[in-house]
């Protein structure tokens, strides 16, 4: 029931997912005093996604200096190394533009010119501070008793320093990969804990467990889950039948630019675009007016829009319905 995972369910499925068990099976590993496990099983987050190779190097320092053991130094130089090939070398080959396309999320460059400046955007909107506070209240804030917690530092530190605020906010699926690092760090505080030789802290379990349980039911209604009490949820939308007619008009095999929401549709038979990438001009353009892609604003003509984005194509007006614009290239 952790807001972590259930915001990262209902954004869809994203590779983010296949970290969560590597993450639990390495930190249940590190719990238990089984190093080469644990390194064995953090090592494999390096081929899921870039940014996790700063986790990795984490995890490493964490077994170093926890345990004392040098497989920590060389599981962090792992995690580093991935991570720079990953941006440098692997992800611009893969990119037809021949570069890493997330570079300009974190301005590196600023934050070394203005440390100060950087250290003030770090702590400077409520979006980060909500995500801080909920992770507070799933841990119990015992969970900062462990080392364990000190995993979640990197990917809290490049979400709250890049400029797009998508990031910054309990939303979407970015948080997941936390939940498992903050459990384990809860389950681990909880068991040194329980050796204490102050006699409250032994006993704080006895408090922090069901408090965190408290904590997970009431923000239940506010997160995801809680819409599955809501009938509206299960509700056909009232633009199905339109929006199936929109896609009807589509030849299979056909180049289409749309928004997120129908992609998932278009994919089997066409070969799909999303509009904010610059793409080659498509046969076929839609715009939906109730997709979030296209931001605050959408295009109220569809054949200018598309005309204005491709100068030298002609566009037509194909479909328009309950939102919907299709628009087809001409010649």
């Amino acid at each position: 029931m952790s807001w972590g995972l259930q915001t990262a369910v209902a954004a869809q499925f994203h590779e983010i997912a296949l970290a969560i068990l590597l993450l639990a099976l390495a930190l249940e590993s590190m719990i238990i005093g089984r190093l080469r496990t644990a390194v064995a099983w953090a090592g494999l987050l390096v081929f899921v996604k870039e940014d996790l190779g700063l986790t990795v190097a984490a995890i490493g320092l964490v077994i170093a200096w926890r345990y004392r053991d040098r497989i920590g130094l060389w599981l962090a130089a792992w995690g580093v190394g991935w991570l720079l090939l990953s941006v440098a070398v692997i992800l611009p080959l893969l990119n037809t533009g021949g570069q890493y396309d997330y570079s300009d999320r974190i301005d590196v460059r600023g934050m070394i010119a203005d440390p100060v400046g950087a250290l003030v955007t770090i702590f400077s909107a409520s979006a980060k501070y909500e995500t801080v506070w909920l992770l507070l209240l799933a841990g119990g804030f015992l969970f900062l008793r462990s080392p364990l917690s000190l995993i979640m530092v990197p990917t809290l530190a490049w979400r709250f320093v890049s400029g797009n605020d998508v990031y910054w906010g309990p939303e979407w699926h970015y948080s997941a990969v936390l939940m498992p690092v903050l459990f384990a760090a809860l389950i681990d505080a909880i068991d040194t804990s329980r050796r204490s030789g102050r006699r409250w802290l032994r006993s704080a379990d006895a408090v922090v467990v069901p408090a965190v349980t408290v904590a997970a039911l009431l923000l239940l209604p506010s997160q995801p889950l809680g819409e599955l009490a809501d009938p509206a949820t299960f509700r056909q939308s009232e633009r199905w039948a339109t929006a199936h007619q929109v896609m009807a008009q589509i030849p299979a095999g056909s180049t289409v630019e749309t928004g997120v929401v129908l992609m998932p549709y278009l994919v089997p038979d066409t070969e799909v675009f999303w509009l904010g990438n610059d793409n080659p001009a498509p046969e076929y353009l839609i715009v939906d007016d109730q997709d979030w892609s296209w931001g605050p604003t959408h295009p109220a003509d569809g054949v200018a829009h598309a005309e204005e984005t491709y100068p030298g194509e002609s566009y037509e007006l194909v479909f328009q319905e309950n939102g919907y614009q299709l628009v087809r290239r001409i010649g």
